[in-house]
C-alpha cells in the first residue's frame, strides 16, 4: 500500500500557514486558504526562509496534526504485515523534519518524495517507483490519497485508489475505487 502525506496522513495547511505566517507576509488564515485551495508550500515558504532552515522550523513548534485513525490504522496495518510506502510530490527536505515530528516514519518501508522523483503527480512515476521497492505489481497494490491528481496517478499506474474523503477535496474524484471515511477504515479492505 502506497500513501499520499498531506490531505491523507497530516493535515497541514494550518500548521503551514501558522508557520508562514511567523515568518512574516500575510496571516495564517490567508496561507491556510490558499494551501486548502492548492497552493504550493514549498513555493511560499521558499519566498520567506531557506530550505535548509526547515528542520529547525519544525523542531520549534508542535508538528502538523495527524488525521483521526492514523496513528492506529498504521499501526494495524504494520501489525497485519502490510508494507507500507510513502508517494509525495513534496521535497524531502520538507517531509524528513514533517514525518519525525509526526513519527510515523517508523511505519514506512519506503518514501518517494520529489527529491528522488522528479516526476509530479499525476504522472505514474512516483507510485510506480515505491511500488518498485517493496517489490509488489501495481494490479496488487492500492494508493490511498485525498486529491484528483492522486487518483489519475493511481489509474496511470494501473493502481486501484482509496479517496481519503477527510483530506482537502469535498467530492470524489471520478474513477476512485474505494471512499474511506477514515484512516482505519483502511483496516476493512
Amino acid at each position: 500500500m502506497i500513501v499520499d502525506l498531506d490531505g491523507t496522513v497530516w493535515d497541514s495547511a494550518p500548521w503551514c500557514g501558522a508557520l508562514l505566517a511567523s515568518l512574516g507576509g500575510r496571516t495564517a488564515e490567508d496561507y491556510e486558504r490558499e494551501l486548502v485551495g492548492g497552493g504550493n508550500f514549498v513555493s511560499m515558504l521558499r519566498a520567506v526562509a531557506r530550505p535548509q532552515a526547515f528542520p529547525e522550523l519544525c523542531a520549534s513548534r508542535e508538528p502538523p496534526a495527524l488525521y483521526a485513525g492514523v496513528l492506529e490504522g498504521l499501526e494495524g496495518l504494520r501489525s497485519r504485515g502490510t508494507t507500507l510506502g510513502i508517494a509525495t510530490s513534496l521535497p524531502a527536505w520538507v517531509v524528513e523534519p514533517m514525518a519525525k515530528a509526526t513519527q510515523i516514519e517508523r511505519f514506512f518501508s519506503v518514501r518517494v518524495d520529489a527529491s528522488c522523483c522528479r516526476a509530479r503527480k499525476p504522472s505514474p512515476r512516483p507510485l510506480l517507483q515505491a511500488l518498485d521497492l517493496i517489490l509488489v505489481r501495481p494490479d496488487a497494490a492500492l494508493y490511498v490519497g485525498d486529491r484528483d491528481v492522486d487518483c489519475r496517478a493511481a489509474k496511470a499506474a494501473g493502481m486501484e485508489f482509496a479517496w481519503a474523503s477527510w483530506g482537502y477535496e469535498e467530492e470524489p474524484p471520478k474513477g476512485c475505487d474505494r471512499v474511506l471515511g477514515g484512516f482505519a477504515d483502511l483496516l476493512l479492505l
